[in-house]
This record gives structure tokens, C-alpha cells and sequence, in this order.
């Protein structure tokens, strides 16, 4: 990084750096043991960024910058790209797994200001600004060998025909805001408003065809959309804050905001062909036992078993199977927060706050029964079958579950839209209280407790299977059970309740101690059955939990404790010890389990709740820095 200052009044700056991340085995796991079906991860990257600070008066100053970031990463599997992968139910995947390369260039350009302004006797602070950036993304998805992998279940064996995923698109972003703070007395407010114009779209690209079933697969040129898809909108912001009396020891505040989510490349991907790995499954009887996929060994006889992300009737088409509702809205997010702080001592105040968030016209893809028709699949179409999804959850209890399935002579669902979700909206409501003590006379404390309920609100036309399934960040249909995000491995992310407190003190000869102390309560596990799906949808990931919710993770405790001391040395430099121990009482808590209660049709067993993830165990650490 360099700073060069040509004037009195401005500040120039230019940065470049060069990085690369590198992980070895990634993706090991319950369905994925041994190393030769991990990858390994590698991404080199760089960024490069001008900036330039210009103070035009003592009431205006403006920052104009432009940064370029070429970045993206490869996951090679460990067992190599020559031979076919294989998968069964009881131990999950064998000898190798899929390729993935994804190429994520960056440009961005940013103006942004700020002003002081009198209006007779009333200050107004304006901070604006505008900014642009462009973010084409390419990527591809292959399954190595001949591109095809074999399925062994209970009794049988499907073979999965794929056609590698190969999207090419891009996303432009435009935004301005404006926003001016003023004071009347013990009275400011704030106010102001953020537009932004977000366009994505599908560029062409090609894809080979298949080597085994070049007839059923064949070699595809997609020349990209003729439109993008568009977003605009205004988000407004609204503050205001009141100190009460002359002393100011009491603050009262209320804010309300607009947020608008961002448009991703990704969010244009229905109307690519090539946006997923296309997938035929057909019966297939491992004749040389090699497990690897053959022509001869293919039941096509039988007919197809099932099918995804492809149109199986027109397979060589250019046009995908999905089609964009380019009327569709953003989702937005309404967000109120009320809060009073109060000092109640020298360095030391509490605080409370209630914070209110609705969001809505949330994004999903509907499947309609013929291409642009706009007639889409309902509840309506589901029937109810005889036999429910019974079992028993790991604690012991019985559960049973209904399941649905299209009615008798209704068509596979093939085509598809994006759009926004009808019937459909989230709510989240929070309450915070806080304790803050500044460092003086020897301590500080800071601590929180946080109450939530993150709920969701599904109507009748908000779902389509009326199957309880796992999907999201939720429940598919479950109008009344709680949200959580989503994080892979990382389990669902929902705990209404949380506390923190940190602190530190300065004891005799020197020595500083502190203390950082965080609990929850224990994550969502939503136990499901994962049932082959010959609808057209896949498989389902039904739920057998009593709702969303129902069944956590235990409770996480952690207790770490620092004991530290500064030693001075000659020529200013100054020697620290430290002394760290963390997770003090040893706590093993599981952070995440397998929540997968069987993989197929059929009874529960016991290959399923593996645990994922441990809280790190007890760890002494000892160190030294030193400053000069």
C-alpha cells in the first residue's frame, strides 16, 4: 500500500494484494469418509484499488475510488477426474466425487461525500454518494470419468446420466443515497434514502455431450438471454434520538429502515440449461460388478426412472426447462427498532431495545404444467396417501408423518418459474438488554441478553406439496414455525435465547485478567426422511420432527479466561505475557448432527445422527508479543 499526499488538501492511495486459500480435504464427512471423495480446494486471487480524498472546504470533502478483483477457486477431487464416482446408502459416496471451478471477477467504482450546511439556525450534516459494480461469474460443475455415477440402494441400483452444470452470467449494480442528520437541542434527527437499480443475466456458453448416452445427452449451444432481469427500488431511512434532562443521562431512540436484498447472478440461473448438473436416472443392473456406469448395463427398457434440472422429453434443447417472472419484485425487509439507554453510574449504563422485522416477496421457483402457461401446480394436485411415514427419533419417540404425493394421471412437473412467493412473509421480533461499564478504576463489563422469536407465515397458496418437507430455512408448508438460517454443516442457526459477558480487571503488580463468558440456547435439528421422489421434483427431505423447531441441539456454554502482564524494556519496547484457557469447564457440546433419518424408502436405521461438529475442547495457550 502506498499514500501519497501531492497537496495540502487531498490524500491519494493505491493497494495491491495478492492471496491464495488453500484446504486440503475439504467436504469430508458421514456421506463422504473416506479422503479420496474430499477435495481439495485452491483459489488464488488479487485485488487492486485506487483512492483518492479531496477536502474542498472546511464543509465538503469528497472520496472517489476503483478497485478490480480477479478471484475464484477450484475443488479438485482427491480421487482423481479418469474414473467414475460411485454412492450408496449405508457409507455414501466412493472413489472419487465432482470438479467445481468458478471464476469471479470484480470491478467497482464508488463516489461518496459529505457537507455541512446551515439553514438559518439549523446544522444539517449530508453525507451522498453513487457507486457502480460489475460481477460476471462463470463457473463449471463436472462429475469426473465418463461423467455418469452409480446408486445402490436396498435391492436395486439407479444409474445417474448427468451433463455437466456450465453457467455463464453476470450482475451490474447501480446505487445513490442521500441522507442529512440535525439537531434541535436535545433532539437530532436522522433521515435519508439509499436507490438502486440491480440488473443480472445469462450469457451464452456451451456444454459436451455425454459419453455414454451421446443420443440422450447430446452436446448443447446456449447463446444467453435476450433481457436481464431488473431491479429498482427506494429504501428509505428514518432516526431519532432524544437525551432527556440536562444531564443527558437518559437516551431515547427509534429508527425505522427499508432494506432491499441483492440481486444475485445466481438468481437468473432458471432460465439457463446449464445453471445445474442435468440428471436422467434409469434402472441399471452392474453386470461386471466394477461399479461404473455401461451402455449395455443400462434397463432403458424399463423407462426413466426420473429426472432433474432438464426437460427429458427435449433434451438437446437450448431453451431451459426454467423461464424468469421478470416482474418479479425484490424482497424486502421493514425493520423497527425502540430503545432507551440509561447511566446509572460514573462509565456505566444499560440499555434496552425492541427491534421489529417483516420481510416479504421472497424468491422461489413454481412448476407450471405447460411452458408459459402460468399453470402452475397447487395443493390441488396432491393427494394423500394411505400409509404414513412412520419411525422413531433418536431420543426414543415414536413419530408419524403424513405424506402426499401428485395425483394419479397428473404429469411430472417439468417447467418452472422464478418468482416471488405468494402467501408467504416472516416476521422476527427481538428484545436486547445491555450492560456497559467503561474501563475506569481498574474494571469494564459489557454484557447482553437477546430474547428472539423468528417466525414464518405460510397461506394456502404459499406452498404446493403439502408434505411437511425440510426446504430453506424452514418448513415448507408449517404456517407458525420458526425460521432458522440454513448453514450446511453448520446446522440451522435459531436460538431464542442468548447472553454474553465479557470483562476485565486490573489486579496488584501489573497484572490484567479477563473473562469472556457465552451461552445459547442449542440449535435446530430437523430430523427428516429423505424419500425417492418419482413426482419429478427429486428426492423429499420429508420432516418427521413435530414441528420446525421441536427438536435442538443441548444448550452451548463456553467460559474462557486471559491472564496477562506488560514488561518494559529498554528503547521503549514493551514485552507482554499472556496466559489464555479456553472452554474453562471442558464442555463437549454438540454443535451439529447428521440430521438425515434414513436416506430411502424405507425403515429407520442406524447410519443416521452422526455428529458433525464438537465444541472445541479445554485449550492452555501461552504467549508473547511485543510492542515497540
Amino acid at each position: 500500500k502506498v499514500n501519497y499526499q501531492p497537496l495540502n488538501n487531498n490524500n491519494a492511495e493505491v493497494f495491491y494484494m495478492w492471496s491464495d486459500k488453500t484446504v486440503a480435504g475439504r467436504g469430508l464427512g458421514s456421506r463422504r469418509r473416506t479422503i479420496e471423495v474430499a477435495q481439495n480446494q485452491t483459489g488464488p486471487g488479487s485485488l487492486f484499488k485506487v483512492e483518492d480524498t479531496h477536502i474542498f472546504s472546511q464543509s465538503l470533502y469528497l472520496t472517489a475510488n476503483y478497485a478490480s478483483i480477479q478471484s475464484g477457486y477450484k475443488l479438485d477431487p482427491i480421487g482423481g477426474l479418469t474414473q467414475d464416482a460411485w454412492w450408496d446408502e449405508e457409507e455414501g459416496w466412493h472413489r472419487t466425487y465432482s470438479s467445481y471451478v468458478q471464476d469471479v471477477p470484480q470491478k467497482n467504482a464508488r463516489i461518496d461525500g459529505a457537507a455541512y450546511v446551515n439553514t438559518g439556525t439549523v446544522k444539517h450534516e449530508l453525507k451522498f454518494g453513487f457507486g457502480y459494480r460489475d460481477t460476471p461469474v462463470e463457473s463449471a460443475t463436472v462429475w469426473p470419468g465418463n461423467g455418469n455415477f452409480g446408486n445402490f440402494y436396498d435391492g436395486y441400483a439407479l444409474a445417474a446420466l448427468t451433463r455437466p452444470a456450465v453457467p455463464n452470467f453476470g450482475s451490474r449494480y447501480l446505487d445513490a443515497f442521500v441522507g442529512d442528520t440535525v439537531e434541535f437541542n436535545n433532539l437530532t434527527l436522522t433521515g435519508g434514502f439509499r436507490y438502486d437499480i440491480q440488473r443480472a443475466k445469462n450469457f451464452g456458453s456451451e456444454v459436451p455431450a455425454n459419453p455414454v448416452v451421446p443420443d440422450l445427452l447430446p452436446a448443447v449451444n446456449y447463446a444467453g438471454d435476450d433481457r436481464a432481469l431488473e431491479w429498482k427500488g427506494i429504501s428509505p431511512r428514518l432516526g431519532a434520538t432524544w437525551a432527556l434532562g440536562e444531564q443527558k443521562k437518559t437516551i431515547i431512540r427509534g429508527n425505522y429502515g427499508r432494506y432491499m436484498d441483492q440481486l444475485g447472478s445466481s438468481d437468473v440461473g432458471s432460465s439457463n440449461p446449464f445453471y445445474r448438473v442435468q440428471m436422467l436416472y434409469y434402472y441399471w443392473e452392474d453386470l461386471n460388478g466394477d461399479k461404473t456406469i455401461q451402455r449395455n448395463e443400462i434397463d432403458f427398457d424399463s423407462g426413466l426412472y426420473s429426472f432433474a434440472n432438464i426437460d427429458p422429453d427435449h433434451p438437446g434443447s437450448t431453451v431451459s426447462a426454467g423461464r424468469l417472472d421478470y416482474n418479479m419484485d425484490p424482497t424486502t425487509t421493514d425493520e423497527l427498532i425502540l430503545g432507551i439507554d440509561r447511566e446509572i453510574g460514573p462509565s456505566f449504563a444499560i440499555g434496552a431495545a425492541y427491534t421489529y422485522r417483516y420481510r416479504d416477496n421472497f424468491v422461489w421457483d413454481q412448476f407450471e404444467k405447460t411452458r408459459g402457461g402460468n399453470d402452475f401446480y397447487t395443493s390441488a394436485d396432491y393427494t394423500l396417501l394411505a400409509a404414513p411415514i412412520t419411525g422413531t427419533l433418536p431420543d426414543g419417540s415414536a413419530y408419524s408423518v403424513p405424506n402426499y404425493r401428485l395425483k394419479a394421471g397428473t404429469a411430472a412437473p417439468v417447467y418452472y418459474v422464478t418468482k416471488n412467493r405468494p402467501d408467504y412473509h416472516q416476521t422476527y421480533n427481538g428484545l436486547e438488554f445491555t450492560a456497559t461499564k467503561r474501563f475506569s478504576n481498574r474494571w469494564m463489563m459489557r454484557g447482553n441478553v437477546t430474547l428472539s422469536d423468528w417466525k414464518q407465515h405460510v397461506g394456502a397458496n404459499g406452498f404446493v406439496d403439502p408434505t411437511g418437507l425440510v426446504s430453506g430455512d424452514s418448513c415448507s408448508s408449517c404456517n407458525g414455525d420458526i425460521v432458522a438460517s440454513s448453514g450446511g454443516i453448520g446446522g440451522y442457526i435459531n436460538s431464542r435465547w442468548s447472553y454474553s459477558l465479557n470483562s476485565a480487571v486490573e489486579l496488584p503488580f501489573g497484572l490484567m485478567a479477563g473473562a469472556a463468558l457465552v451461552g445459547r440456547e442449542g440449535y435446530v435439528v430437523p430430523y427428516f426422511r429423505r424419500q425417492n421422489n418419482r413426482d419429478g421434483l427429486g428426492n423429499k427431505q420429508i420432516m418427521v420432527s413435530e414441528e420446525f423447531g421441536s427438536e435442538r441441539l443441548p444448550n452451548l456454554f463456553n467460559l474462557d479466561l486471559r491472564l496477562a502482564r506488560d514488561f518494559h524494556v529498554p528503547a521503549g519496547v514493551v514485552l507482554n505475557l499472556a496466559i489464555d484457557l479456553f472452554n474453562v469447564t471442558n464442555e463437549r457440546t454438540v454443535l451439529w448432527r447428521d440430521n438425515r433419518m434414513y436416506s430411502a424408502n424405507g425403515a429407520d436405521n442406524t447410519v443416521n445422527n452422526w455428529i458433525e461438529q464438537l465444541q472445541s475442547p479445554r485449550v492452555w495457550r501461552v504467549g508473547a508479543r511485543v510492542r515497540f
